[in-house]
């Protein structure tokens, strides 16, 4: 996937105009959402060739004194943990593989205090099906999370594939964002309806 994003793109620009297309759908969302600043987001940190780069955008929201928890891997059950973060040149370190996460001694957000989750994906589907990178670490925090709490997928127009394929332990999304398709919600097959959640 991160060859099919590289081809998608002819050069820096092209992908920067999609970013910033990406940035003003995410404003819409949290416009339409209605989201407080005391209740916040779960986010993550994008650094990867096949993420699309919001960083900009989520500073402006720390800025504003939007909570944003973003994740810090948990090896030992193999989950994340979302800590608050105001200040990423301050807040952020990176981990083993050079990635950057949270420091381990900030505040973990609480679970009853999401409003939105942006998820991040290698590629995603029409039903709300994610493909991750095989670890599990966000199927079992999302398994964790309210049903109710916005679970939105964050990723390039060439990553919405025909089929993901899934395990039963696999969580889905409820919307799927994008530069050039906005927000999309997803259908679920195995409940059976349009999930108009986001």
């Amino acid at each position: 996937m991160r060859e099919a994003v590289a081809a998608a793109f002819a050069g820096t620009f092209e992908r920067q105009e999609a970013e910033k297309k990406l940035v003003s759908e995410l404003d819409q969302l949290v416009s339409n959402l209605r989201i407080q600043s005391s209740m916040g987001i779960w986010a993550f940190w994008p650094t990867l060739p096949e993420e699309p780069d919001f960083r900009s955008w989520l500073i402006r929201l720390m800025a504003t004194g939007m909570k944003i928890g973003l994740p810090r891997l948990n090896w030992q059950d193999r989950s994340l943990e979302f800590r608050q973060v105001v200040d990423p040149d301050r807040d952020l370190e990176l981990d083993s593989k050079g990635l950057a996460q949270p420091r381990a001694d900030l505040p973990e957000f609480d679970f009853d205090s999401i409003s939105l989750i942006l998820v991040p994906g290698l590629a995603f589907d029409a039903n709300g099906g994610r493909l991750g990178r095989g670890a599990g670490f966000y199927d079992r925090t999302l398994a964790q999370v309210a049903e109710h709490v916005r679970r939105v997928g964050i990723c390039f127009d060439v990553q919405i594939v025909q089929e993901v394929p899934q395990d039963p332990w696999d969580r889905k999304v409820h919307a799927i964002l994008s530069p050039d398709k906005g927000l999309r919600s997803c259908r679920d097959d195995r409940e059976g309806q349009v999930a108009n959640r986001a």
